[in-house]
Formats: C-alpha cells, sequence, structure tokens
C-alpha cells in the first residue's frame, strides 16, 4: 500500500498525516476490501511510511540526517586519544542510538512518537556537545 502511494506521489507523498484516510484507496486490488481489525494510520516503516506521506525527497534528506550524525560522530572518534573517556562514551552512545532507531524504524514508525523523537535528539545534541570537548578540527560543520 506504501509503494503504491510512493509511486502515485513521489514528489510530496499523499500529504502530513493523511496516509491514514486515503490508506484503503490505495490496497492492491487483490487484497480484499474488508481488512482485519486492526491499525491503518501508520505504515509500520518509517521510511515507507515518511516516503508516503512526504515524499521520497524528505526520506532522503532524513537519511542524510542519519549519515551526518554517522560521519560526525565517528570523525570525532578518530580524534580522541586513545583510552576510555567521557566523550568516547557519549559518541559511541549516539551512534548506538541512531543505529537503534534506524533498526526499529524498519518495523515502527519510531521516529512518528514525539518521545522517541525528542530522545533520540536529546542524546544526538549530547554527543555533538562531545565534539565541542576536542580541538576545532573535531568539530561538526553542520
Amino acid at each position: 500500500t506504501g509503494v503504491r502511494m510512493i509511486q502515485d506521489h513521489p514528489w510530496f507523498g499523499v500529504g502530513p498525516e493523511r496516509v491514514g484516510p486515503t490508506f484503503m484507496e490505495y490496497l492492491p486490488p487483490d487484497v480484499p476490501k474488508e481488512l482485519p481489525q486492526a491499525y491503518y494510520a501508520h505504515l509500520h516503516n518509517t521510511f515507507v511510511h515518511y516516503a508516503a506521506e512526504r515524499g521520497l525527497p524528505i526520506v532522503l534528506a532524513l537519511l542524510w540526517l542519519f549519515g551526518k550524525v554517522f560521519w560526525d560522530m565517528g570523525r570525532a572518534l578518530r580524534r580522541l586519544p586513545p583510552g576510555p573517556s567521557d566523550e568516547r562514551f557519549l559518541l559511541h552512545g549516539t551512534i548506538a542510538a541512531t543505529i537503534a532507531l534506524l533498526i526499529v524504524g524498519m518495523s515502527n514508525v519510531s521516529m512518528g512518537d514525539s518521545e522517541v523523537l525528542g530522545a533520540w535528539l536529546a542524546v544526538v545534541a549530547v554527543g555533538y556537545r562531545a565534539t565541542m570537548q576536542l580541538p576545532d578540527e573535531g568539530r561538526s560543520s553542520f
């Protein structure tokens, strides 16, 4: 269903909060119109849902954001001196939280929940704050 939405609306999607109301219109023809009692307001995959709701450019921007976090945290880790440190812990934690959000996003629209998104953004902010403890060449150009 999500793929059919994306095919029909690749640039801008079906619109914010429109996946649920338009879900039945995009069911494949071989699926019976009488569906079991379930929740059909989102597509149970962050990336498919965002592409269907907001368009493919938004998914590309989201993937760029994840890539930027990985790049910046990895770059900062390489600049740290060997051995344990608070900065290393925070940078690894940011990478781990981002990986977790990517994995969970494959079966749930976790970034659609403000508490999940807010927690991840707080972790990322702490990771970027840790990069500021490094010499200037370790800081992000974000």
